[in-house]
């Protein structure tokens, strides 16, 4: 194991435990709904969009890195709802977005699997150009810097998202 998979193994595994405790008296039927604390409703990224979108991300971060492996994918058909850019829904009725348990399923099955599969990348593959999209290496030249980004910084933000969802909620925090 290389110095960055050593890196990401050890920084890999807190992001998902915290995505873990994050689902914590989080009720189904409120998974996929906008809060409304006192009343007002807030337009903000849900846990149901927040892991579906991030559901998305274990296979590119191979893919980018021109690298093979069993990494569970979600259904094409989630693109349209999770990819970046697209819009959060609230979803009173439980009829735009996969259920919870799905959702979660997808979420961790591919996390798990790209921490087994990044432990095994070697640093001169690391420290080679990505195949990501052009604004992407302009940020983060290298493969190393884009898998590192995207299994830390990109799932905190969006799990910091969640958290002000949960707060809203009056579930408090999970630390």
């Amino acid at each position: 194991m290389g110095q960055i998979a050593d890196t990401l193994s050890h920084v890999i595994k807190p992001s998902i435990g915290l995505a873990e405790a994050m689902l914590k008296d989080v009720k189904p039927e409120r998974f996929a709904r906008f809060t409304a604390p006192g009343g007002k409703t807030i337009h903000a990224n849900h846990p149901a969009w927040n892991y579906g979108h991030l559901a998305l991300y274990p296979a590119k971060i191979l893919e980018i890195g021109g690298l093979t492996g069993d990494i569970p994918t979600p259904p094409a058909a989630w693109g349209d709802l999770f990819a970046a850019g697209t819009a959060c829904k609230d979803d009173p009725e439980g009829t735009i977005y996969p259920a919870m348990a799905e959702i979660t399923e997808a979420y961790f099955a591919g996390y798990k699997a790209l921490a087994e599969r990044l432990a095994s990348v070697d640093d001169a593959t690391f420290a080679k150009p990505h195949g990501g999209s052009e604004r992407m290496r302009e940020m983060m030249p290298t493969y190393g810097a884009a898998a590192v980004f995207m299994v830390t910084s990109h799932v905190m933000m969006h799990m910091g998202q969640v958290s002000t969802w949960r707060r809203c909620e009056g579930l408090g925090s999970v630390m």
